[in-house]
């Protein structure tokens, strides 16, 4: 609010404060006739507004009745007109006939500016920018004025600041899951792919070119399967998320950044770790079934030598050492052993296995997700005795994710050994064809 009541005010406006106290004492004037004669409110209001009205043209000069006649302007009419028509003559006499003596006068030439503008402004180029001199014609005359001002069409943008606050060493740490699956696919693929010349008239592929690239296309993704590398897109997905949240540091909720959010949000992080490693043994499991049950070449096995057949007269017997024991689970034994493991229709004890392992860690890893999120919901830190109860509840959570950590070690321990045997067992020679490529 302007202050037009203290004198002598350091750059204060005498003429814009009496301006300030007119519209004061029509307030005051508005409040003081609500109830009366609307005869005379009109009559005080139409005095108090005329001198105002005098006041602000004080204030501001007029503008001329007769605006400037731009150069800028009148050229790009001129150079908007099609070429050689009789309006872009009549445009180019009208330019002279203002401009061609007083620009000559102040040594500048008509024809050069023309020139000049017809090459910015073919080419794009706003005349605008400082192109050609701003020359007008005024109530006093031919002058050059400043390059006018553009008015913007839009809020401007802010400028945007950089946030780069993580070293290099964790992002790069973040990213090696992709970049060994991306490196070792192209060793692979650059190894194993083979050269292939086709018709350049039809484009077509022959089948036995087709067979060909099948059974090297199976070796290269044996190759990988072997390096432990994830056997699905989703798998491989999920692996690199585990790798950023574990070597990225976290991030601090602008919501609520509490020490016990934070906690619960490194729970949910080691929770996803978890499921994500036994999701990786599962799949490469279930790629090695896959390659019993598919036909050449799409059963062979790394190396290309040797394929899968299901062969239901045999089995394996499987024993894995050195388990973590986890006792809320009811496993309390470190040695894991089943006999005439097979590959049999119904009888399937690889699946049977899998399955059972598969149920029991998702079981316990759906009630830890929810209580993570319950406990969520229930963090008031806001409430007295509130965070009391939620440390106990956080007590309770780190147990269940101390146990899913120990249930993945044991489930990855267990279905490696399963996918080691089953290669083992049921392996066979490829055909020649294949080995002697």
């Amino acid at each position: 609010m302007v202050d037009f009541t203290t004198p002598n005010l350091c750059g204060a406006s005498e003429a814009f404060n009496k301006v300030i106290s007119e519209f004061a004492s029509i307030k005051d004037t508005l409040k003081n006739q609500l109830e009366g004669e609307i005869d005379t409110l009109k009559s005080e209001l139409e005095s108090a507004l005329n001198v105002i009205e005098t006041d602000i043209r004080g204030l501001i000069s007029e503008l001329p009745e007769v605006p400037d006649i731009s150069l800028i302007s009148e050229i790009q009419n001129f150079l908007a007109l099609p070429a050689g028509s009789q309006a872009s003559l009549n445009a180019l006499t009208s330019l002279r006939s203002q401009f061609g003596e007083g620009l000559a006068a102040l040594g500048q030439d008509l024809d050069s500016i023309i020139s000049t503008a017809s090459s910015a402004f073919s080419g794009g180029i706003d005349l605008c920018g400082g192109t050609i001199p701003n020359f007008v014609i005024g109530p006093d005359g031919l002058k050059e004025k400043p390059q006018d001002s553009g008015m913007p069409d839009k809020d401007p943008a802010p400028e945007l600041v950089s946030a780069l606050l993580t070293n290099a060493v964790n992002i790069g740490e973040s990213m090696r899951e992709l970049a060994v699956n991306s490196s070792n696919g192209v060793v692979e693929v650059t190894t194993n792919l083979l050269p292939t010349d086709m018709d350049s008239q039809s484009g077509n592929v022959s089948i036995t070119v087709i067979q060909k690239y099948n059974e090297k296309d199976a070796v290269i993704i044996s190759n990988l399967q072997k390096k432990n590398i994830a056997a699905s897109p989703a798998i491989a997905k999920a692996l690199n998320a585990s790798a950023s949240a574990v070597n990225l540091p976290p991030v601090n909720s602008l919501k609520n950044p509490d020490e016990i959010q934070k906690t619960l949000k490194e729970y949910q992080r080691r929770l996803s770790v978890a499921s994500n490693n036994f999701k990786q043994a599962t799949g490469l499991l279930e790629s090695m079934s896959r390659k019993l049950i598919n036909t050449f070449p799409f059963n062979i096995l790394s190396g290309g030598a040797e394929i899968l057949v299901n062969n239901q007269r045999k089995s394996f017997d499987l024993r894995v050492t050195g388990l973590p024991t986890i006792p809320n689970w009811g496993e309390n034994d470190s040695i894991y052993t089943s006999n005439q493991m097979n590959y049999v229709g119904n009888d399937n004890r690889v699946l049977k296995q899998t399955n059972s392992l598969w149920r029991q860690f998702y079981s316990f890893a759906k009630q830890a997700d929810k209580e993570i999120k319950d406990a969520f919901e229930a963090n008031r830190p806001e409430i007295e005795g509130n965070a009391q109860e939620m440390k106990k509840r956080l007590d309770k959570i780190l147990q269940k994710i101390i146990d899913l950590e120990k249930g993945s070690e044991r489930g990855v321990k267990i279905l490696g050994e399963t996918t080691r045997q089953t290669e083992e067992t049921y392996a066979v020679p490829a055909p020649p064809r294949l080995r002697s490529a």
